[in-house]
């Protein structure tokens, strides 16, 4: 008679779920293969290898107040910051829903809600920095031209839009004219924030992690390769926005693959799904309610399982601190 891990470990692999199926090692050359290949522009690669037309050059203005804005795949935050050489100010900071995440929207009306939120703070600045957690073609005037959005968010008509030029616009029809836009992807934020809390230090490269409702990577790659560069470029090392949530060399399970049928945006994102917190309560969550059907569980927690309509990142992640907590999965097992 198997133990208990031991019939776990059966119910995983008969499943694709189990980690041993999975070989890191082939996976992270699947992984560098795809970013050669988008580096080099193939259409096909999984990785977009997006150019920024940003470095690792220059020095953060001081005394200057600027606009800035984390478009989450969560939340949508907004405020201004001022850096002075003693440190970072933050000043009236808000956080609401990412537009969009609650139910669908057009593009004019993301438009219309973020533009409402910048408003009031061009009084104290017409300079705004844009953190935008999607696909974003960065374009040389460092603009940014939308090319996909996921982690659940649906904006009905994005396609080929460009974020500054909208925004831009439609502050001026609210009287706030000359509003300047810098999009950037939040991993490039991630690497530059890093680089200024860190410049008086010297290390032998800078990586831009993102690992949270999504999972992305960027990182500083030399002039020579890249390929997509179409405009000249001057500097030294650009920063490259991978879109590593779109690579599609991982070992994806039964779970897996049900949650990516099940989601808006089937067949696109593979890794992120299978990684990222917007998602990993719900793979948990059909795990466990096979595990409750295939008769894992005793026969009360198998019922209380198949009762339960759903299980977030955050209620899994508590079982797992504190099994015998008062959390959802904890009552489940009492």
């Amino acid at each position: 008679m198997p133990n208990a891990v031991e019939r776990v470990e059966e119910f995983l692999k008969a499943y694709g779920m189990d980690p041993s199926l999975t070989d890191v090692d082939a996976c992270a050359r699947a992984f560098q293969r795809d970013m050669e290949r988008g580096l080099q522009g193939a259409k096909d690669a999984w990785m977009m290898m997006l150019p920024t037309y940003l470095s690792l050059e220059g020095e953060v203005p001081e005394e200057e107040p600027t606009i800035v804005i984390d478009a989450g795949g969560t939340n949508f935050r907004i405020g201004l910051v001022t850096v002075h050489p003693e440190g970072t100010e933050v000043e009236d900071l808000s956080v609401f829903p990412m537009p969009g995440s609650q139910s669908a929207i057009t593009w004019a009306e993301f438009i219309e809600q973020v533009s409402d939120a910048i408003l009031p703070l061009t009084d104290r600045s017409r300079r705004v920095g844009l953190c935008f957690s999607y696909a974003a073609e960065s374009l040389p005037n460092r603009d940014g031209r939308v090319l996909g959005i996921a982690k659940q968010v649906r904006i009905v008509g994005f396609e080929g839009m460009e974020l500054g030029r909208d925004l831009s616009a439609a502050l001026e029809a609210k009287g706030a004219a000359g509003v300047r836009f810098v999009v950037l992807n939040d991993t490039v934020a991630a690497l530059l924030g890093g680089v200024a809390e860190l410049r008086d230090e010297v290390f032998d490269g800078y990586v831009g992690l993102i690992y949270g409702t999504g999972v992305n990577t960027c990182y500083a790659e030399r002039p020579e390769r890249l390929k997509r560069v179409t405009t000249p470029w001057e500097k030294g090392d650009m920063l490259v926005n991978m879109e590593s949530a779109r690579f599609d060399g991982g070992c994806q399970g039964e779970f897996d693959r049900q949650l990516d049928q099940a989601s808006v945006d089937p067949g696109m994102c593979h890794y992120e799904k299978m990684v990222s917190g917007r998602y990993q309560g719900e793979v948990v969550y059909r795990t466990l309610r096979q595990g409750a059907m295939d008769g894992l569980f005793t026969p009360g927690s198998s019922q209380r399982l198949l009762e339960l309509d759903g299980l977030t990142m955050v209620q899994a992640d508590a079982f797992c601190a504190r099994p015998y907590g008062n959390g959802v999965l904890a009552g489940i097992c009492q």
